[in-house]
């Protein structure tokens, strides 16, 4: 299976900056399909929601759960 850049990208960015990382979480709006698909491409995995979780204009809003663990960064 060949990784794409952005993977390559992502692995040499964690190597290099966070020798000693385990896990990468991100939290993107639940709204924002262009950051859920960035992370579908990194190959993270989905873990769930944050039901109202950040305050966004004065109103709470949901967030996604994406994970990211050492053990991808050589799949």
């Amino acid at each position: 299976m060949e990784i794409s850049t952005e993977r390559l990208i992502l692995r040499d960015f964690i190597e290099t900056d966070y020798p000693f990382y385990y896990a990468l979480e991100t939290h993107p709006h639940i709204d924002n399909k262009s950051s859920e698909r960035v992370m579908i491409k990194l190959n993270m995995t989905k873990e769930g929601i944050l039901r109202q979780s950040r305050k966004l204009h004065n109103e709470w809003v949901d967030m996604l759960i994406y994970s990211y663990l050492d053990s991808n960064l050589n799949k």
